[in-house]
């Protein structure tokens, strides 16, 4: 790992340390969904009075 940015740093100075965009999984919940479980998770945390996970 140490090799490819030197290498890359020979090749393209700083701005080959640069690290790229790497493309992921899609998501599989809308961002409205992704909110929506956010609320409802820390709604319910609250209600329970939980102090830590025990996942």
């Amino acid at each position: 790992m140490v090799k490819e940015w030197v290498k890359r740093f020979d090749e393209k100075g700083i701005d080959g340390l640069i690290e790229k965009p790497r493309f992921s999984r899609r998501r599989v919940l809308s961002t409205d969904q992704l909110e929506n479980l956010k609320r409802l998770l820390k709604h319910d945390v609250v209600s329970l009075k939980a102090t830590h996970s025990t996942a």
